[in-house]
């Protein structure tokens, strides 16, 4: 299977989980890091994803797979 998700990130106090649905995927992010800078491509959408996460906080992203639309929570874009 192919991840759902590429990232440059290399700071293990960042979080990114994907949950894939039939036609989106749930992005749950978590931050226990110093950094606040958070991007993502979602490989399915082919979506560039850039924002910011303050420490001990979480971000929902749920991706559509067809459509330009997202919904988000807690995600302090950039």
């Amino acid at each position: 299977m192919v991840p759902a998700y590429s990232t440059g990130l290399q700071d293990p106090g960042i979080l990114i989980c994907p949950t894939r649905f039939p036609h989106a995927t749930l992005y749950v992010l978590a931050s226990e890091s110093s950094r606040e800078a958070v991007s993502f491509h979602d490989r399915t959408s082919g979506k560039e994803f850039s924002g910011r996460l303050e420490p001990g906080r979480a971000a929902l992203l749920l991706v559509e797979r067809t459509e330009a639309c997202w919904r988000v929570y807690n995600w302090g874009t950039r």
